[in-house]
């Protein structure tokens, strides 16, 4: 891997695209996303992992890029250890789906499935109920058709 380059591991669903009949779409990607970046920060306190510069995430057919993705944990429940979500640790980290409570990538957010492309200024993935919120100028194209 080439110096100063960041990855983790999440293993989770992300939704890619969204059409107007329905805000997720069936048959999610499957296995587990991989985010890259120049940097990565976590503020173990906070409950966030931060990405920084160049960040592409990759979950099977679907590909995210963006200047930034915050990835956002739930809070620690009451009486639970306190540690760090990690299940691993090293320069390729991983965490449980139930740790994440949403993802935000903000900054020329382009996402891109099969013969789908959407871009915005910023998308959030809500995990609750599996949609993404895209706003800052979005738009979306398919085979010609914008």
């Amino acid at each position: 891997m080439p110096r100063g380059l960041v990855s983790a591991v999440i293993l989770l669903t992300w939704v890619a695209t969204a059409t107007a009949e329905s805000p997720t779409v069936p048959g999610h990607p499957e296995g587990p996303m991989a985010i890259t970046s120049r940097t990565m920060t976590v503020k173990n306190l906070d409950h966030r992992i931060i990405f920084d510069r160049d960040v592409v995430v990759k979950k099977g057919d679907m590909d995210l890029q963006a200047d930034q993705v915050e990835v956002i944990l739930a809070a620690p429940s009451a009486g639970s250890p306190t540690t760090p979500p990690f299940l691993s640790a090293g320069q390729d980290a991983m965490l449980a789906e139930e740790n994440v409570e949403r993802i935000e990538a903000n900054g020329r957010v382009k996402v891109m499935q099969c013969a789908k492309t959407v871009t915005a200024d910023h998308a959030v993935y809500h995990r609750a109920n599996e949609t993404v919120v895209l706003t800052g100028q979005p738009e979306t194209w398919e085979d010609g058709y914008r």
